[in-house]
């Protein structure tokens, strides 16, 4: 689907419509689909994807799609497509169709990042405006590996949407999306990679799934606006720096909790603000105050 028939849907209140709410609806086909805006002078992109099966890459410009064929989902396994010369810059929708599984992989250094969207595979400062391009994604069923920084450094990302089927996640797969603001996860219930929002500074609203039992290390480190977490009651344990720096929180909420979880370390709330409300039941407040590393933070600590 190109980005023209994209907007028609939305005008007509089709699959790009979510009926006025305001907000866009993802397309939902069982596909992946990424939204991209290119500038004229660099129209050029290639596309890595690691592949047990095939992938059909359609480019959303009508032109004839590309089709990677490979044995490994492993996101270290990339397989690139020819550099695609669109006509023209603007506004595209890329879909990856799967037959088999797929991983998305990256690189966490400023001249890579996401292998979705590259200028070349190598580490190459022209990557950057590429990756840049993407401002929305939605991984289909197809994909079952988020590799490491495998959407990392997508500053102009706002958008991501992850299948109802099962992930695995790499480390900082999502880290430094810097205009991602709302991430619902809510009907999946893959386990949270570690520093998987690190240095998402725009990151306002976060639901987590209700069956995930721990927060791994720096997950939330440098999210500095956000304000308020929702602590699932199943989460058991919550790692080092988790909320590293989220210098705006005002209330973490554990209220679903029947138990205390394990806070494996004091550096959890590093630099998060005096006056955030660490929420807990009301009948379990005077434990969660004593035990061990929680009490370094009991002055925080409410019951509810």
């Amino acid at each position: 689907m190109d980005f023209w028939s994209y907007m028609l849907g939305k005008e007509q209140g089709g699959s790009g419509s979510d009926s006025g709410s305001g907000e866009e609806k993802w397309i939902g086909d069982g596909n992946t689909h990424i939204w991209i805006e290119l500038s004229e002078e660099r129209k050029s992109p290639m596309l890595g994807l690691a592949v047990n099966g095939s992938a059909v890459v359609d480019w959303g410009d009508g032109t004839s799609p590309d089709v990677l064929t490979g044995t490994s989902s492993t996101p270290s396994d990339v397989l690139w497509t020819p550099r695609h010369e669109y006509s023209r810059g603007g506004e595209y929708v890329i879909t990856l169709t799967v037959d088999g599984q797929a991983g998305v992989g990256g690189v966490s250094n400023s001249n890579a990042g996401s292998y979705l969207l590259r200028n070349s595979a190598e580490s190459d400062g022209c990557n950057i405006v590429y990756r840049n391009a993407i401002k929305r994604v939605e991984l289909g069923t197809g994909i079952v590996n988020v590799g490491a920084a495998g959407l990392g450094h997508c500053y102009s990302l706002r958008g991501l949407k992850f299948p109802e089927s099962k992930l695995t996640f790499g480390s900082s797969c999502v880290i430094s999306c810097r205009r991602l603001e709302k991430f619902n996860m809510s009907n999946n219930d893959s386990p949270l990679g570690g520093s998987m929002f690190s240095g998402c500074e725009g990151l306002r609203e976060v639901v987590l799934s209700e069956s995930i039992t721990d927060i791994p290390s720096s997950t939330f480190s440098g999210c500095t606006v956000l304000t308020y977490i929702k602590i699932p009651g199943k989460v058991s344990n919550v790692m080092a720096s988790a909320f590293n720096n989220c210098y705006s929180m005002k209330v973490c909420d554990f209220t679903d909790h029947s138990a205390v979880p394990t806070l494996s370390s004091t550096s959890v709330f590093n630099n998060v603000p005096e006056d955030c409300e660490i929420r807990v039941p009301a009948a379990l407040a005077e434990e969660w105050k004593a035990a061990s590393n929680w009490s370094t933070y009991a002055d925080r600590i409410v019951g509810v």
